[in-house]
C-alpha cells in the first residue's frame, strides 16, 4: 500500500513544534520517513514532493534532508535504516506495513 498523502504526513507531524520538545525529533522523523519509503509504503518520490510544499527554513525540510542524506543514499540504506529502527523476530514486513498504514490512517484522520 502507497500512501498518497505526503503533503499531510509531514505537516501532521508538525516538526517544527516536536523539535522544540524533542531533542531528536528531527531525527526520528527522518527515520520514521525512511523506513515507510524502504518498505514501500511512501513512494520513492515522497520527499521530492513533500519538499515542494514546505518552507525551506523549517524543521519539515530538514526532516526530509536527513531522510534522504543520512538514510536514504547509502548504498547499503535499507539495512541501515533497519538496524536504526530496529528488528522484529514476530512481525513480517506486510504485517509492519498494515500496522504503519492503520497508524498513519488514524493520525491523519
Amino acid at each position: 500500500m502507497v500512501v498518497e498523502m505526503p503533503t499531510k504526513f509531514v505537516k501532521g507531524f508538525a516538526a517544527d513544534d516536536l523539535a522544540m520538545d524533542i531533542l531528536d525529533a528531527v531525527d526520528v522523523l527522518a527515520l520514521i520517513i525512511a523506513r515507510a519509503m524502504v518498505d514501500g509504503i511512501l513512494p520513492p518520490s515522497f520527499i521530492t514532493r513533500a519538499r515542494k510544499t514546505l518552507p525551506e527554513a523549517s524543521k519539515g525540510c530538514e526532516v526530509l534532508q536527513t531522510a534522504e542524506k543520512s538514510y536514504l543514499s547509502s548504498p547499503h540504506h535499507t539495512e541501515l535504516v533497519e538496524r536504526r529502527w530496529g528488528g522484529s523476530a514476530h512481525l513480517t514486513v506486510d504485517e509492519v506495513k498494515k500496522e504503519f498504514a492503520k497508524l498513519l490512517a488514524n493520525h491523519l484522520s
